[in-house]
């Protein structure tokens, strides 16, 4: 728990906002302004902003905190069912998961749901093996309601939920405990139909319909191929838990294991659904990030039986594993937090550099300019609305802040840019698969005139400019 703590708050405060966390945060301050029934995650950061202010740091701290309680919600029924030491490895390979870690470290709503989903997938299990009364079952209802409301991604567990129950009814995993299995379904459905009342009042009161807008931004834009996404969640869950948790498949379905089933369904299925609907569905390797508990418990029980082989030195082998999967986790830790730079963009860094030559009569345009607003407090100009015919209209000194990785600038935007304007800071993100560009850039408009250069005649940059270039950057430099 103490490494896990040490981890997520290394380093908390220090990166920057990206453009979901703003989204985020501003959901959070709505929670405290509005009675409508917003995510869970949502009420609790916007209470801990109200209390201690807003930052990077107090604006994370409910992720930090719901990443941290996983832990032990995790360990417990994972002791009561596999032992100390599968508990002990389980709990371990969450406190130094890269996934786990930067999801920790965002302000989003990742880690709560993986808490609640968490919670539902364990008591569904002990409902369908336990006679339970109809408190639990409401119990179990109102953690999937709040799962959902987090966000449409915990309906994962209707499927689990379903496949579930029909390899426990026609496969030889042992009989039924007295309150039949069969029953539980509906439990999972009445969220489904409380969701269409909702939106057909919701088209009665002529408010856009939740579901519609859902399908309409994720159904038929697809962002990635097939095994695009699936290269993405094998490296962000790991190919060590990934490799190793094939092989606790293996085991527990060999041994008929009922929570050892529950688990293979959890950890497959998600990703699963997720690289089929990928050509036609936006889709994302965070989507299937709820799988990632039960993949550590079965990477964690494979190595478990390794140790516990009677073999000549065959708990060599399982120590060789566990080095393997830890030795792994903690050099991807390291390599977010030396080389990464947590993952994100550095605007916080980008809008610092403006801050130190800022003129009040500059104009500031920005790719994303909501963290510019954040980070200035002041207006920030959308990068493609305007631009250039905006900025040589105005004829005043314009600093421009541009990232291609996260959102869409439009090509003649980018080479305008790129050819009138002097590149007065380079701040790219280099993570495996993927490069985080951010620039900063400064247009002046007398050296663009002596440069004799107009943005129609697509020309190029004169020997004037790159000479106010080298200027600007010496003077940077030697500071």
């Amino acid at each position: 728990m103490s490494l896990a703590a040490l981890l997520r708050f290394y380093m908390l405060g220090e990166w920057s906002f990206w453009i979901d966390e703003i989204y985020s945060l501003q959901s959070a301050k709505i929670a405290r302004e509005t009675d409508r029934f917003l995510p869970l995650s949502s009420y609790l950061a916007g209470g801990v902003i109200h209390l201690i202010g807003t930052n990077e740091w107090s604006a994370r701290l409910v992720s930090v905190l719901t990443g941290l309680l996983t832990l032990p919600l995790l360990y417990f029924p994972i002791k009561k069912a596999y032992g100390l030491r599968v508990a002990l490895l389980s709990t371990i390979f969450l406190a130094i998961s890269p996934w786990h870690l930067y999801w920790s470290q965002n302000m989003r709503f990742y880690t709560m749901l993986l808490l609640l989903y968490m919670l539902l997938l364990f008591r569904f299990y002990r409902v369908t093996e336990h006679r339970k009364s109809w408190y639990d079952l409401i119990f179990l209802f109102v953690l999937l309601i709040f799962a959902v409301y987090e966000r449409f991604i915990a309906f994962f567990i209707v499927p689990v939920a379903i496949c579930y129950i029909l390899s426990r009814q026609l496969g030889s995993f042992g009989a039924a405990s007295q309150l039949r299995l069969a029953k539980i379904l509906p439990l999972f459905l009445v969220p489904v139909g409380g969701l269409v009342i909702h939106e057909l009042s919701r088209t009665a009161a002529g408010h856009d319909p939740v579901i519609l807008s859902f399908f309409l931004k994720f159904v038929g834009a697809p962002n990635t191929s097939p095994l695009r996404f699936l290269a993405s969640f094998v490296y962000r869950a790991g190919i060590p838990v990934l490799g190793l948790g094939l092989a606790g498949s293996f085991f527990v379905l060999t041994k008929k294991d009922r929570l050892g089933l529950l688990l293979v369904i959890s950890a497959l299925l998600p990703p699963t659904l997720l690289f089929l609907a990928s050509p036609i569905v936006f889709t994302i390797d965070r989507y299937a990030f709820i799988s990632l508990p039960s993949w550590l418990v079965l990477a964690a029980i494979a190595i478990d039986q390794a140790l516990s082989q009677k073999a000549q030195y065959g708990w060599i082998f399982g120590l060789a594993m566990l080095f393997v999967v830890v030795s792994d986790g903690l050099t991807q830790d390291m390599l977010y937090y030396q080389y990464y730079n947590g993952g994100r963009e550095n605007w916080k860094g980008a809008f610092a550099v403006i801050q130190e030559q800022h003129a009040p009569d500059d104009l500031v345009f920005a790719s994303r300019p909501e963290l510019g607003e954040y980070y200035l407090k002041e207006d920030v100009n959308p990068l493609n609305r305007g631009l250039p015919e905006e900025i040589q209209r105005r004829n005043q000194r314009t600093w421009i802040v541009v990232s291609t990785s996260t959102g869409y600038v439009a090509p003649s935007v980018l080479a305008w840019i790129e050819n009138s304007c002097v590149l007065i800071e380079v701040l790219d993100v280099h993570v495996p698969g993927k490069v985080y560009d951010l620039r900063v850039y400064l247009y002046s408009p007398d050296d663009s005139q002596r440069a004799g250069f107009r943005y129609e005649s697509g020309g190029k940059v004169s020997s004037t400019l790159r000479e106010t270039a080298f200027s600007l950057m010496y003077t940077k430099l030697t500071r």
